[in-house]
C-alpha cells in the first residue's frame, strides 16, 4: 500500500509538473504569435491605407507606382482606408513639388 501511495504521489507530481510545463510552453507560443501579428498588421496595406494614405489602381488592377504607367484620360481606382473613388488622371508629372527631406 505504502509503494502505491508513493507512485500515486509520485505521478500526481509528474503531472503537475508537465501540465505547468505546457502551461509556460502555450504562453510563450501564444507571446510570439501576438508579437508575429503585430508586426504583419503594421505591415499590412490595410494598416497603412489607416494612416491616410491610398492605394492606386489602373483600370486592369495593377498598382500605379509611377506616372509614366497611366496616361491623360485613363480610368483609376483610388483606395482608401473606407471604400475607394473612381477617377480620370487630368495630368501627369514625373516630379511633383514637395520639398524633397
Amino acid at each position: 500500500m505504502a509503494r502505491v501511495a508513493r507512485d500515486r504521489h509520485r505521478l500526481e507530481n509528474l503531472q503537475s509538473r508537465m501540465t505547468a510545463s505546457l502551461n509556460r510552453r502555450r504562453d510563450r507560443a501564444r507571446y510570439a504569435l501576438e508579437t508575429a501579428v503585430g508586426r504583419l498588421d503594421s505591415l499590412s496595406p490595410l494598416a497603412v491605407l489607416g494612416r491616410g494614405y491610398s492605394l492606386t489602381r489602373t483600370a486592369t488592377g495593377e498598382v500605379v507606382r509611377s506616372p509614366g504607367q497611366v496616361n491623360v484620360g485613363d480610368a483609376i481606382r483610388v483606395l482608401l482606408h473606407r471604400g475607394s473613388l473612381d477617377a480620370r488622371v487630368t495630368d501627369t508629372r514625373e516630379r511633383d513639388d514637395r520639398p524633397q527631406v
